[in-house]
Parts: structure tokens; C-alpha cells; sequence
């Protein structure tokens, strides 16, 4: 139907976006990227050779894809994002409840998929 505004504000941004996202959600497949890419060496993994991870293409397996997946190289040396390394010699005290990769040895990490 035909409806009338009487502010300019129109739409706001924030109701858009959780409509789109509420739309697209069940139908598009996901994927990562490393954007400022930092090298790490995985010295404890069992064997030295790549790996193929089939990891699925949506979290759900929602939508058209149902459990649709791709591959992925997994091996000892891979890239993180820089954000996710705590250095402890330019960045102080790790904090309480960090969960991500730091130059403290003998850490644990999860991978997302691995």
C-alpha cells in the first residue's frame, strides 16, 4: 500500500539492516578472510603434511545450500589475523578470559573448523 511519512527521517539504518540480514541469512553462504595476515607455526600437529577441512558453506545448513561445503588447506604453518595475537613484550599483562593466540608457550586454541 501507500503510506504517508510526516518526519524526513525516514527508514532507519539500523531496522534496514537487521531486515536485510534477516532475509539473506538462510541463503547466503559464509566464508573468512584474513585480513592483516600474521604467520603462525603449529609445532605440536601430527604429521607435517596439508590437510583438506570440508567446512560447511553456512553455520545452519540453512536455505538452498542444506550441507553444502567447501575445502580448505589445513597444515602447520597457516595465517591469522593480526587482531588475534596477544604480544605480551609490546602489549603488557594477557588479559583475564583472553581466548586467542600470545607468545606465552604452552597455551591452548581452538581453531574454528580444524
Amino acid at each position: 500500500g501507500i503510506s504517508k511519512v510526516d518526519t524526513n527521517d525516514g527508514i532507519q539504518v539500523g531496522i534496514l539492516e537487521d531486515c536485510v540480514r534477516e532475509v539473506l541469512d538462510p541463503s547466503v553462504p559464509r566464508a573468512f578472510c584474513v585480513l592483516n595476515p600474521l604467520k603462525v607455526s603449529i609445532t605440536n600437529l601430527p604429521g607435517s603434511e596439508l590437510m583438506e577441512l570440508e567446512i560447511p558453506l553456512h553455520p545452519k545448513g540453512l536455505g538452498g545450500m542444506g550441507d553444502a561445503t567447501r575445502t580448505t588447506p589445513f597444515g602447520p604453518s597457516l595465517y591469522i589475523d593480526r587482531e588475534d595475537f596477544f604480544d605480551t613484550v609490546t602489549q603488557g599483562e594477557i588479559p583475564a578470559g583472553y581466548k586467542r593466540f600470545t607468545d606465552k608457550i604452552g597455551g591452548f586454541v581452538r581453531l574454528k573448523n580444524a
